[in-house]
């Protein structure tokens, strides 16, 4: 998911937004199986200053150049479009799966955006670039392959007003490296997961994803990722020195009554 970070030192934003979500019916079905289109629409028109002055330096003493003051812009934010089904194979089990891509309303599709922070060769709106996966579920809950957004992620996200635009809450408490990435705002490659399904108020979720790294301190690209694991590639694959992890483990139990909503979380990106 293609998320920006510029709210720096002390910015400010206006936002006017519009959005819409659908699920088709069902388009195929033949008593076992079924398949549903499904996508969600949010643009809005930015102003959005960074709150510096054009007269103020920057930490190593060079002066401030471009555009400190109000900018606008539109953003394509959290559009998305996907496709999903499910197929009966008895036992009251079924085969799960959903595909779902980014789509870059607004923008021009292409890879990530180069900032002076970071730096990756993904392109955010290739097919399955979302939460796509393969799986079963039923009465034990689901366990599924692929990648998804992070337990912990996932439990959170509701409590984030913002959630998906210029305002996102991870250019905070996501952002403990400080340099634009979201460690604790994660969707994770090459992962298996368990959802349990509801007991009374209680639900919870665990996933655990291999590095696929060959190399002892993850300093290359993971195995078949066009990127550093945990972002800021310089281009050769080399060179995943700046956060880079291996294994990520990733646990969330949520509470929910009423308007009660409570959680605990827990995630690790693992050196190793």
């Amino acid at each position: 998911m293609k998320r920006r970070s510029i709210l720096a030192v002390s910015a400010t934003a206006l936002v006017v937004a519009a959005a819409f979500s659908a699920s088709s019916p069902v388009i195929a079905a033949d008593g076992d199986t079924s398949v549903q289109l499904y996508g969600h629409l949010d643009l809005s028109v930015d102003d959005a200053t960074k709150g510096l002055s054009s007269g103020r330096v920057s930490g190593g003493g060079a002066p401030l150049t471009g555009k400190m003051g109000w900018q606008s812009d539109i953003s394509s934010n959290l559009s998305y479009f996907g496709v999903r089904g499910s197929h009966d194979i008895g036992g009251g089990n079924r085969m799960v799966f959903q595909i779902e891509t980014q789509v870059d309303v607004a923008a021009t599709p292409g890879l990530s955006p180069v900032t002076n922070s970071t730096t990756d060769t993904k392109v955010p709106a290739a097919l399955g670039s979302r939460n796509s996966f393969l799986g079963i579920a039923g009465g034990f809950g689901a366990v599924k392959i692929g990648k998804t957004d992070a337990p912990y992620k996932l439990s959170t996200a509701r409590l984030d007003p913002f959630s998906a635009t210029v305002g996102d809450y991870n250019s905070v408490i996501g952002n403990t490296g400080g340099d634009n990435r979201a460690e604790f705002d994660t969707r994770l490659s090459h992962a298996i997961w368990y959802e349990s399904n509801k007991m009374g108020a209680f639900s919870w979720s665990a996933l655990f994803a291999p590095g696929q790294n060959r190399a002892g301190d993850n300093s290359i690209n993971a195995s078949a990722e066009p990127d550093c694991t945990g972002g800021n590639s310089d281009f050769s694959g080399q060179n995943c020195t700046d956060g880079s992890f291996g294994d990520a483990f990733s646990v969330a139990g949520v509470y929910e009554a009423g308007p009660l909503y409570a959680i605990l979380g827990y995630e690790l990106p693992s050196s190793t």
